[in-house]
């Protein structure tokens, strides 16, 4: 299994596919595609990873709130949201992007494992046999990473709808200028 340390993102456009090009502590470099399909499945859990736990624990028990509160508490999370989500890609520094060396072919990812806590997410892709590729991300980054992949969503003219509003107007607002992003 390899760690990344550093990686970036790209949209394929002759695949249909984001391609993850990362580089691990001994410095190989390593590549994997990522379909829509895998990503609308990942998403949502990435996402709820970001809600706070109040939230999560308001939506679990709806009876507690009226209707007025659940909406007054879904507006506020939703700036809330909105907030956190631009200090993190105000943050993004710029940086060489990884790239998979002509020698390198990219395999599929077929499933990701999610290992999450309070403080960081493990994403473990795997293609069904021996290959995989982690990454670890923290709340920052992890918000920083779902700003690329909107952009590259929106590239690829992928169907919207999964991305909640906070995400897609913070990150229109910082449109992304190159077509390879990390």
């Amino acid at each position: 299994m390899s760690r990344i340390q550093r990686f970036s993102s790209v949209y394929i456009d002759s695949e249909d596919r984001i391609r993850l090009t990362g580089k691990t502590d001994d410095d190989a470099v390593l590549g994997c595609m990522l379909t829509m399909r895998l990503l609308r499945r990942l998403i949502p859990h990435l996402l709820k990873t970001l809600a706070p736990e109040e939230t999560r624990e308001a939506a679990s028990d709806a009876s507690a709130q009226t209707r007025q509160e659940t909406a007054a508490s879904s507006a506020s999370n939703e700036l809330a949201q909105g907030m956190a989500q631009l200090r993190a890609q105000s943050a993004i520094k710029p940086e060489a992007p990884v790239n998979l060396p002509e020698s390198e072919t990219p395999w599929l990812a077929h499933a990701v494992d999610i290992a999450a806590n309070e403080q960081q997410v493990l994403l473990t892709f795997r293609d069904g046999d021996e290959a995989s590729l982690q990454v670890q991300l923290d709340g920052t980054q992890l918000r920083q990473w779902l700003g690329i992949l909107f952009h590259l969503w929106v590239k690829a003219e992928w169907p919207t709808d999964l991305w909640p509003e906070w995400i897609k107007s913070e990150s229109l607002d910082g449109k992304q200028t190159s077509d390879t992003v990390h």
